[in-house]
């Protein structure tokens, strides 16, 4: 079974559910880690303006300087993934993208990242059951 919140942030039974199932042995609860990645760009262009319906809106390059992107797992459970005293370990990726940095984030360092964050919930979190949830952007092959 999974967590429900009422609209003041308490956890709820969903209706209908049975935390014992029917063998009489309790039930694990799933968490649904999502994975998030973001880029910052140093000296980004960050420009907004109007552009009228008859005008062309012209695309701006990213920004000069170089990129940081975050990947990191979170869930509506446990927030950021980390241990539990949030000191020993962290799922938390900092990758600088990019041909003269540390590449891009492909397939393998998805799986990499992935294979970190299921460490970590085996030491930390084995009372559950865990199904991660991953966005379909590309990455680079």
């Amino acid at each position: 079974h999974t967590c429900q919140w009422d609209k003041d942030g308490e956890e709820v039974s969903e209706p209908g559910s049975d935390p014992v199932g029917s063998s009489g042995v309790p039930q694990r609860r799933v968490v649904y880690w999502w994975h998030d990645q973001s880029t910052f760009y140093a000296h980004n262009q960050c420009m907004q303006h109007w552009v009228h319906k008859m005008g062309k809106a012209v695309p701006q390059t990213k920004g000069e300087g170089a990129s940081l992107m975050v990947a990191d797992f979170i869930s509506a459970e446990y927030d950021w993934l980390c241990s539990l005293d949030g000191k020993q370990s962290s799922a938390c990726v900092l990758f600088l993208a990019g041909m003269n940095w540390d590449g891009y984030f492909t397939h393998e360092e998805i799986l990499q990242h992935t294979t970190t964050a299921m460490d970590i919930l085996k030491q930390h979190y084995p009372d559950e059951d865990h199904a991660f949830v991953f966005n379909n952007a590309p990455t680079h092959l």
